[in-house]
């Protein structure tokens, strides 16, 4: 409930905020379906989408649209790739 508390209040605060959720997961993912993350132009970050470079790099593009102020909806599809030993 915490998370949709700090959304509202960013909302209401008139501040940007793009809203990062994992959709899908298959095999073993850190991020599962149902995690989300909010990313606020003022820089405030809350929740996980579960860590590591996927996170980082999607936080960084919403990051990077909201300081251009380029609002759009986007789907953005992870994999990770596996490799040999």
């Amino acid at each position: 409930m915490k998370f949709w508390q700090q959304l509202l209040s960013k909302l209401l605060d008139k501040q940007n905020v793009y809203l990062l959720s994992v959709i899908e997961n298959i095999g073993s993912s850190p991020g599962i379906k149902g995690f989300k993350m909010m990313v606020c132009d003022d820089g405030f970050l809350c929740g996980s989408i579960g860590g590591g470079v996927m996170e980082f790099s999607l936080v960084e593009e919403a990051k990077t649209l909201l300081k251009k102020q380029n609002f759009k909806i986007f789907l953005k599809k992870q994999e990770r790739i596996k490799t040999l030993n």
